[in-house]
C-alpha cells in the first residue's frame, strides 16, 4: 500500500513537470502518458493517468484545465454553501445526505483516481447533489444580449483546452500506416505515410516502431535501426 502510494507521489510529480512546461493550455488530452515516460524513473509505474482529476485535467488542458477541475472537485460543498445561504431549497433530507455524502465520497476518490474524468460520469457526478433539491418556474426570462457572451467565453475555453487538435492529421496518417503494413505494401510507401504520421504526432513511439516492425519483416534492417532508435528516442 505505501509503495502504491508513493507510485501516486511520482505521477503527481510527473504532472507538475507537464503543467510547467505547457502552463496556459496543457500539453493536450491523452498526453500525459507521452510525457510522463520522458519525466519517470526507471523504478516508476508507466501509466497513462495522473491518478487525480485535478492533476490529470491541470497538465493536460494547463491552467483552465486546472479551473475546470477544482470547480467539479468542489461542486458538492457550492452546493452546501448555496443551501446554507437559503439560495437552494432542500426536498428531502434523507435523500439530500446521501446525495451530498455519495458526492463527497467521489471527489475525495478522484484525488487519487481518475473516476470521474470521463466525460459521461462527470455530468452523474454533477449533476447527483441536485437530485434532492426543489425547483420551480421562475418568470425570468435571460436575453440573447446576456447569453451570447458567456457562450462565447466557454467556448473559447474549450478551444484553448482541445487547442492540440493538430494531432488529427497524424492520427488519419498512423491509421493509413496500419493498413499500409496489414496489406504488405511496399517499404517506400509505408515509409512515407510513417513520416507523415511521425512529423503529426510529434511525441509518439508507435509510428517509428511500426516502420521498423515491417522493415524487419522484409529485411531492410537499415531502415530497422534508424526507426527503432527513433522509437526509443520518443
Amino acid at each position: 500500500k505505501l509503495l502504491s502510494l508513493q507510485y501516486r507521489f511520482d505521477l503527481w510529480n510527473s504532472a507538475i513537470q507537464i503543467f510547467k512546461k505547457f502552463p496556459i493550455i496543457g500539453a493536450g488530452m491523452g498526453e500525459f502518458y507521452n510525457y510522463h515516460i520522458q519525466n519517470m524513473d526507471s523504478t516508476g509505474e508507466v501509466t497513462r493517468f495522473a491518478h487525480n482529476l485535478f492533476f490529470s485535467l491541470l497538465s493536460q488542458c494547463g491552467f483552465f484545465g486546472g479551473i475546470a477541475a477544482m470547480i467539479m472537485l468542489l461542486n458538492p460543498i457550492i452546493v452546501l454553501i448555496l443551501i446554507k445561504k437559503r439560495k437552494l431549497i432542500i426536498q428531502s433530507n434523507s435523500l439530500f445526505i446521501a446525495c451530498i455524502a455519495g458526492s463527497l465520497a467521489w471527489s475525495i476518490h478522484s484525488l487519487f483516481n481518475f473516476n470521474i474524468q470521463v466525460p459521461a460520469t462527470v455530468a452523474t457526478f454533477l449533476i447527483l447533489p441536485y437530485l434532492s433539491l426543489r425547483f420551480q418556474k421562475d418568470d425570468k426570462i435571460l436575453s440573447s444580449k446576456e447569453i451570447i457572451p458567456a457562450g462565447a467565453f466557454t467556448l473559447m475555453l474549450v478551444a484553448f483546452c482541445l487547442s492540440p487538435i493538430y494531432r488529427i492529421s497524424g492520427e488519419k496518417n498512423y491509421k493509413i500506416l496500419e493498413q499500409l503494413v496489414t496489406k504488405g505494401r511496399s517499404i517506400e510507401h509505408v515509409i512515407n505515410i510513417g513520416e507523415r504520421a511521425t512529423k503529426g504526432l510529434s511525441n509518439s513511439p508507435y509510428p517509428s516502431s511500426k516502420i521498423a516492425l515491417f522493415s524487419i519483416h522484409l529485411e531492410h534492417y537499415e531502415y530497422a535501426v534508424k526507426y527503432l532508435k527513433e522509437s526509443i528516442n520518443r
